[in-house]
């Protein structure tokens, strides 16, 4: 049975197209005090975290499409992620 789940944020993993630059936002506190203040509100969150979980955007980009969340976050720790994040944000839609 699937989960009921009203949040998803995500902490992507990318690297560039010619594999020189690897952004990795690892472990990051922000997106898990979001998460812990929705859920203290009491909304169902899941918190996809690319590096920590060993997953690949791929399979989170299975995930978010399965749960079809109400509201999906997604991290974007650098200015230089901004055009991978925003692809995957446009893949989603």
């Amino acid at each position: 049975m699937k989960k009921e789940i009203d949040c998803i944020l995500v902490v992507p993993d990318f690297t560039d197209k010619n594999q020189k630059h690897k952004f990795s936002n690892m472990e990051m506190l922000g997106p898990e005090y979001i998460a812990a203040s929705v859920e203290y509100h009491g909304y169902r969150v899941e918190l996809l975290n690319a590096y920590s979980n060993n997953i690949t955007m791929h399979e989170i980009y299975d995930q978010v499409i399965s749960y079809a969340p109400y509201l999906l976050g997604v991290t974007c720790a650098s200015q230089r992620s901004y055009p991978f994040v925003k692809d995957f944000i446009c893949t989603i839609r």
